[in-house]
């Protein structure tokens, strides 16, 4: 009996020093979230730990089926698709990941359902670290189940509720002696390090446009850090930072300064230093209406609570340069044609009193081609186009792949000119059929002067009003159905440039004009397709632009149109100068 109370007791002893050993472990717990969505906890080590990291992930290779989630969402995943259920944990000063379970992921120990269990063990120093826990789907793992377990794990999907179900049951355990491990705020940590930032664009979300501003008094070091979604060259979620003082943008994310950021390859991070000289300045960071910090559609980043932009200063001699964001530094625009509708032609003259230099924003619509909606510059005495948004000089404008922009200095000689912007019948400022771009505001053409001294030396006109000095005749804004002459007599033997606008298909003119000697009613110079080029808009519009050279005389030009396709009565798109519409004689030489 003495025996057996002491073998008891001892077990006793035993079981309780294991239950107290346990209990001086803490843990936290992160479970499956819904598709596309994190579980996320922090935790502070006081001094280097070796902790385990444990529980149930998932790998489902080959996934195909369509379902509605517990939010609502609609999914249709094809059969190229994996989906994974996995978690990691970041380095809360470093930003890098330091342990993630999709490093441990393993055909042979899934069952059929693609759940596995896992255990770990990792020495971690003293510092704050955050949890990740995510169920997403992939297209780019490659681990490879055999075939026969293929067709099994597609028999035994059945949908949304078999899936969150099984799903359901996944979580990640982290633990470690309670005494150097202890749970933290997992948005305090971050908030915390970005709190003393110069701009600090975090956590976005879908569909946002934001932007703060900041001065700098000299040459400044700037750390940017930035997540954001970059796919194919076309940027989706991306930061960019504005001079408005000097009215250039001075950095950009793209695809060839970022890397990737972790999870899916369009997660795409800057990680880099820039230096920026005096002046003040707007970071913006813009979000399309998926895969964001609200949503992934794909895996998420290794850092996504820093999914926007966060501008520090290198060091405090940096930071003493910094100051609030002065409002009056802002260059206005000389030229605005912006927030422009369907159906639009506009157009704003404008007179240089010298050589300047110019920034040119447009932003329109074209799916490759010719712009649906676009603009350009012309010299309003040769009417030559002088600048003109093409497709191929365009980037992605955001949204909808349609949007293009076009952003670039041009410098333009002393002289007048017009700055045309026009749209078709569909995707435009307030009636989209499509995504907006980022800068939806600036639907249009906006003119700044790269010099801010230089504005002064800039008048604008009205072209309707405008009369150059060299026009000897014109026949404009002709409507269906005319006839019109003009006469016109030169006292010398002259250059003149004639400048025609109309319409013209199978290799004949319908809508056109010519010039006749007064005296003998002859046609000395007529429209003829062969001499014409494309106008703008649709193929029939044709334009002439050239010089001949009169004798001294009297003359006479005409202009006719047939029963369509006129000013302001188009029957289809309109030429690019459609104020022109008809015939224009000017002087080349004087």
């Amino acid at each position: 009996m003495k025996l057996i109370y002491k073998l008891n007791l001892l077990l006793f002893i035993l079981l309780t020093g294991m239950i107290s050993i346990n209990a001086q472990n803490k843990e936290i717990k992160l479970n499956f979230a819904g598709f596309g969505k994190l579980d996320m906890a922090a935790f502070k080590l006081s001094a280097e730990t070796k902790i385990k990291i444990s529980g149930s992930g998932a790998y489902l290779q080959g996934f195909e089926d369509s379902f509605e989630d517990e939010d609502g969402n609609y999914w249709s995943i094809n059969e190229n698709t994996d989906l994974l259920v996995y978690g990691w944990i970041l380095n809360s000063s470093t930003r890098k990941v330091v342990w993630s379970l999709k490093d441990f992921i393993s055909a042979g120990k899934r069952d059929l359902n693609g759940i596995f269990k896992f255990e770990q063990e990792k020495t971690l120093p003293a510092g704050e670290y955050e949890a990740y826990f995510t169920a997403m789907f992939d297209h780019e793992h490659g681990i490879a189940f055999g075939k026969e377990i293929w067709r099994k794990l597609l028999a035994e999907l059945s949908g949304a509720d078999y899936n969150i179900r099984v799903l359901q049951k996944t979580n990640m355990i982290i633990s470690a002696p309670s005494g150097s491990f202890s749970e933290t705020n997992v948005e305090g940590v971050v908030d915390r390090n970005s709190s003393k930032a110069i701009v600090s664009l975090i956590r976005v979300g879908d569909d946002k446009k934001l932007n703060k501003g900041f001065s700098l008094k000299g040459d400044t070091r700037l750390k940017i850090y930035a997540l954001g979604e970059i796919r194919d060259n076309n940027k989706y979620d991306h930061a960019w930072i504005y001079d408005v003082s000097r009215n250039i943008k001075v950095w950009d994310m793209n695809s060839n300064n970022s890397s990737s950021a972790g999870g899916s390859k369009k997660n795409m991070m800057f990680n880099n230093e820039i230096t920026l000289p005096k002046g003040s300045y707007i970071v913006h960071y813009v979000s399309d209406d998926n895969h964001s910090f609200e949503s992934w559609n794909s895996l998420p980043p290794g850092d996504p609570q820093y999914w926007g932009i966060t501008v520090r200063a290198v060091s405090e001699a940096d930071q003493a340069n910094v100051m609030p964001f002065n409002s009056n530094d802002i260059v206005k625009p000389v030229v605005e044609l912006v927030k422009v509708g369907d159906d639009a032609f506009l157009s704003q003259g404008f007179t240089l009193d010298k050589e300047t230099k110019l920034r040119v924003l447009v932003i329109g619509e074209s799916s490759g081609g010719d712009m649906a909606d676009g603009g350009w510059i012309i010299d309003v005495d040769t009417r030559k186009t002088i600048w003109k948004m093409e497709y191929n000089k365009t980037e992605h404008a955001g949204g909808a792949r349609k949007n293009r922009m076009i952003d670039e200095e041009i410098t333009l000689k002393k002289g007048s000119y017009i700055a045309f912007y026009s749209t078709d019948d569909s995707h435009s400022y307030g009636d989209w059929n499509a995504n907006p771009p980022y800068d939806e505001d600036r639907y249009g053409l906006t003119i700044w002067t790269v010099n801010e001294a230089d504005a002064a030396g800039i008048k604008l006109f009205d072209e309707k009003d405008y009369k150059s000095p060299g026009v000897i005749a014109e026949i404009v804004r002709v409507k269906d159905n005319d006839f019109e002459s003009r006469s016109f007599t030169l006292d010398k033997e002259t250059k003149i440039r004639i400048y025609a606008i109309g319409e013209g298909v199978h290799g004949g003119m319908a809508d056109y004009g010519w010039i006749e000697d007064d005296a003998t009613g002859k046609a000395v110079w007529e429209m003829t397709y062969k001499k014409t080029q494309h106008a703008g808009g649709a193929e029939k519009n044709r334009l002439v632009n050239e010089v001949i050279t009169l004798p001294k005389g009297k003359y006479r030009i005409y202009y006719e149109t047939d029963n369509s396709h006129s000013y302001k009565d188009w029957n289809s798109s309109p030429p690019d100068d459609q104020e022109r519409y008809g015939i224009t004689l000017m002087y080349e030489e004087r």
